[in-house]
């Protein structure tokens, strides 16, 4: 990281880049659904489909989880960018006329794939420029400027899907992904700018010779980076002792196998809400902008929520019972699919899968902290992205295969079920590490 805080000016285009990230991410996301629901009958391949965005990224999740450290975050997101330029155009290439179902099956994966992978990097750097770029007003600054990213990230959110739905219907399909590659090049050329400040930054911070960094003797990690032989080995065998010291218990125990299953139960809920459930809506013969609408429902409603969760009305209620209403909404979410006729009813489908992400992770990442140890929070981290990749892959797969196998009714019920019993296992875990003390119940979720 930079040290110093950069102007007003930087900020602005952060922010601004990440409404147009997220804008683009969701205008996408329910236009590949009925994209591939109108040229493809089985619901299993669709599924199947829907699930290529999150394949890659979940083998990389681990690997690239340090690339922004190591690199820098504004070349991870100028990267990122360049991806998401390259998978608007393979969408364009998509929204030509005349192709055959396997060209266009292949150039929508394609444009899911590097969309996904940017999604994952990008991300996570918007989040530490956004810290880096409030550090010099302390903690509170950070909190701030990290709380403005994720608002702007939720109207991006709501703008995309009710876009998307509006663009299909008054226009066509070719249309969402022409606002797509504006908004492709706009986050580029945004990146860009930021990327040329950063390095103006670390240009300024080499020539004033910085003393501390100057007098500093490198440790063995960095003689490691500097391709010291005796660096490079003692960080192999330190690595290796770390590796070999790791265990389940500094990651938290108990409390992390909550976060896991309830990071997966409330993916599972919230990519159902983003990208399946357009499908099933679509085959029940809803129009685009209809869909559009139902998908921004559960974007406003984690919205709402999220804005509640951070403020003083939060300190009435235990992180038990809003882990339980959390994950409660997620099962019912999915349950009422099968409840449900397909129509304007499922809007209490899509809020109740946006309530239960909302609520839930602010309380899973709070879990982290209090009772996974400092030096290995990072791994705990990274542990609960990596769960949540496996569900955005897991569930449309799964919802196709369930729906394909057993139908609307008895898929969506299985799948319901399936999450209720695995949130009765992490709430009744929950109850343990309370009664010993080992996870506090009263305290603020934001």
């Amino acid at each position: 990281m930079i040290g110093g805080s950069p102007p007003r000016r930087a900020f602005f285009l952060l922010n601004a880049y990440n409404l147009f990230f997220w804008f683009s991410r969701e205008l996408a996301r329910p236009t590949i659904s009925i994209a591939l629901t109108d040229r493809i009958d089985s619901a299993a391949l669709v599924g199947a489909l829907l699930s290529v965005q999150s394949f890659l990224p979940l083998l990389l999740a681990i690997p690239l989880s340090s690339v922004g450290d190591r690199y820098g975050h504004d070349r991870v997101m100028h990267a990122g960018s360049w991806l998401t330029v390259i998978s608007a155009v393979s969408f364009l290439a998509a929204g030509q006329d005349q192709l055959t179902e396997l060209t266009y099956i292949a150039l929508l994966s394609i444009g899911q794939i590097l969309s996904g992978i940017s999604w994952m990097i990008v991300w996570v750097a918007i989040q530490a420029l956004g810290s880096e770029g409030a550090s010099g007003s302390g903690g509170a600054g950070a909190r701030r400027a990290v709380g403005q990213l994720v608002l702007i990230m939720s109207a991006g959110s709501l703008l995309g899907p009710l876009v998307s739905g509006q663009l299909i219907e008054r226009l066509d399909m070719r249309s969402v992904w022409i606002v797509y590659a504006a908004l492709a090049v706009l986050q580029y050329a945004i990146s860009r700018v930021l990327l040329t400040y950063w390095n103006a930054r670390r240009r300024a911070e080499r020539v004033s010779g910085d003393a501390a960094a100057a007098g500093r003797t490198p440790d063995a990690a960095e003689a490691a980076h500097a391709g010291s032989p005796g660096g490079k080995s003692l960080a192999s065998t330190a690595s290796m002792r770390k590796r070999l010291g790791r265990s389940w218990a500094d990651l938290g125990g108990a409390a992390y196998t909550i976060v896991l299953i309830g990071s997966f139960i409330m993916m599972f809920g919230a990519e159902l809400r983003a990208s399946y459930l357009s499908v099933y809506l679509r085959d029940a013969g809803m129009q685009a902008d209809e869909i559009g609408m139902i998908v921004m429902f559960g974007a406003l409603a984690s919205a709402i929520v999220r804005v509640l969760l951070n403020t003083k009305f939060s300190l009435r209620w235990s992180r038990r019972l809003l882990l339980i209403v959390s994950l409660s909404c997620t099962t019912v979410g999915v349950l009422s699919i099968s409840w449900l006729p397909a129509g304007w009813l499922n809007s209490l489908t899509s809020i109740c899968l946006g309530l239960g992400g909302g609520i839930g992770e602010p309380i899973l990442i709070l879990f982290i902290v209090e009772s996974a140890a400092l030096r290995r929070r990072g791994a705990a981290m990274a542990g609960r992205v990596l769960m949540n990749r496996l569900a955005m892959f897991v569930s449309p797969l799964s919802a196709g295969w369930s729906v394909h196998l057993m139908g609307s009714r008895g898929g969506f019920m299985t799948l319901g079920l399936a999450l209720g019993a695995l949130g009765a296992v992490s709430v009744y875990k929950l109850n343990n590490l309370l009664k010993r003390g080992m996870l506090h119940d009263n305290d603020n979720v934001s």
